[in-house]
């Protein structure tokens, strides 16, 4: 609780910028709603990408462990199990940084140049989801 305390209290000073940050993005992504579509789509993308991993996860196993009915023959491969997780952790960071990409891409046009940037679906959101599918994403996919 002391940690807490003390940590709101160095950091008290800064809640009104953070206030004024918080409102000046919620007033870029509101004019561009647009973006919601490429949020609501990377959900879907995911919960896809998860339902195809875990059965391929659970096949692979199967199939390598020598599992006939409720007995298996062999012990699991550790080496199959860590990179099929490095897989799946690997590819949900990608989608979601692809996001964070187009979002931040968006909002940077808007600031910059709003008249670009006030429709729902408007250049900017088009165009930064074309960066960070293409320019883009070979940093997304470093991390």
């Amino acid at each position: 609780f002391a940690l807490a305390a003390y940590y709101a209290w160095v950091v008290w000073g800064r809640i009104p910028f953070a206030a004024a940050n918080l409102s000046t993005a919620v007033v870029a992504v509101r004019w561009n709603a647009g973006l919601a579509f490429f949020g609501y789509g990377s959900v879907v993308l995911l919960m896809i990408w998860t339902v195809w991993w875990t059965v391929t996860f659970v096949s692979a196993l199967y199939v390598q462990m020598g599992c006939y009915g409720n007995q298996c023959q062999y012990d699991a491969n550790g080496f199959v199990v860590f990179a099929m997780l490095v897989s799946y952790y690997w590819t949900y960071q990608v989608v979601k940084n692809h996001l964070h990409v187009t979002v931040a891409g968006t909002v940077g046009t808007w600031w910059f140049n709003p008249i670009e940037a006030l429709s729902c679906c408007s250049y900017a959101v088009r165009d930064s989801f074309h960066r960070a599918s293409t320019w883009s994403f070979g940093s997304i996919c470093l991390g």
